[in-house]
């Protein structure tokens, strides 16, 4: 009853498929409209100033992911999410139980030791949605990125173990002394 009531009072907003280009015309070709969005995203994330900050070496980052840390990740998991490119969900992983955990954490292990990240986990799909505001403009969209959830699950580990550097370094400064 509430989502009738929903659909009768909200407020309707047509769909306008017109994005504008970097000269501000309005393009209503599917097929452009894609084009720039595309564009927009490479340009966003495409920079050519490459920021490398300097940190700390920690011998346990050099440590393969331990399989208690594959078994965190996938527990750590969203369900409900959406699949990557290779079509696996992230309950699919979960209800793998522990057979699923000794395979990731296999494959973990073999990524660390041969240091190839594999191809199929490398690509992302890049979903534009639009923000309020004009819709007609690139810069009222936001990005998100599809990622395939084992690769997920290998990231979520290195995040975690730069987490626990970073806030090493900083409790160090700051006991220490020197800003931050």
């Amino acid at each position: 009853m509430y989502s009738q009531i929903n659909a009768l009072t909200r407020e309707f907003r047509p769909r306008l498929n017109v994005i504008k280009d970097k000269n501000g015309n309005a393009h209503t070709d599917q097929e452009k409209n894609g084009e720039r969005l595309a564009e927009y995203c490479c340009e966003m994330y495409d920079s050519s100033e490459i920021i490398s900050p300097q940190m700390p070496h920690n011998e346990e980052d050099d440590l393969p992911p331990l399989k208690s840390e594959v078994e965190w990740a996938i527990r750590k998991r969203f369900s409900g999410k959406s699949a990557g490119l290779d079509n696996i969900y992230a309950e699919r992983i979960k209800i793998s139980g522990d057979p699923g955990v000794e395979l990731y954490h296999k494959l973990c292990l073999k990524i660390c030791e041969t240091e190839q990240w594999p191809e199929e986990w490398r690509k992302s799909v890049f979903v534009t949605l639009p923000k309020k505001g004009d819709i007609q403009q690139c810069s009222n969209y936001r990005t998100i990125a599809l990622i395939s959830h084992p690769s997920n699950t290998l990231l979520k580990i290195i995040m975690k173990r730069l987490e626990n550097t970073i806030s090493r370094e900083v409790n160090l400064r700051l006991a220490s002394g020197i800003p931050t």
